[in-house]
């Protein structure tokens, strides 16, 4: 596959989940969620998408605008992969619910933005919109 070419095989070639049109190590770190989760199954849909991995720290505010610079069209939050301590209780709970989507970002609560807690996350930006036809 091509650096940024889309869907990847994880956990040793066994399982094909969509990546969309992400970096070479952008893909690496959402494979490796991935592996840990392998019950998640994202939408197909996001294998036509370029996407981005990001970051930020909690600093506990609800609500919290992650600013990106594009309304996102679909966002996996990859660390933590079990949010609510769901691996202590031996759980393994379907993918987080999408989060509300801004013209700049998403919005996260408590549950992603926790004070002093790292969240990574790859957020896909919508497919460009088809060429409006020209009058002439």
């Amino acid at each position: 596959m091509s650096e940024e070419g889309a869907s990847d095989l994880t956990s040793g070639g066994s399982v094909l989940k969509p990546t969309g049109k992400l970096k070479r190590e952008h893909r690496a770190a959402l494979l490796n969620f991935y592996a840990c989760r392998p019950e998640v199954q994202p939408p197909a849909f996001i294998d036509e998408l370029e996407g981005t991995l990001g970051f930020f720290a909690g600093d506990d505010r609800d609500p919290r605008e992650i600013t990106i610079g594009f309304r996102p069209a679909f966002v996996i939050f990859i660390i933590p992969p079990f949010p609510d301590m769901a691996r202590k209780l031996g759980v393994s709970p379907p993918l987080h619910d999408q989060p509300e989507y801004t013209d700049k970002g998403f919005i996260v609560g408590k549950k992603f933005n926790a004070l002093g807690t790292m969240s990574f996350y790859v957020a896909w930006k919508p497919a460009p919109a088809p060429n409006a036809p020209t009058g002439a």
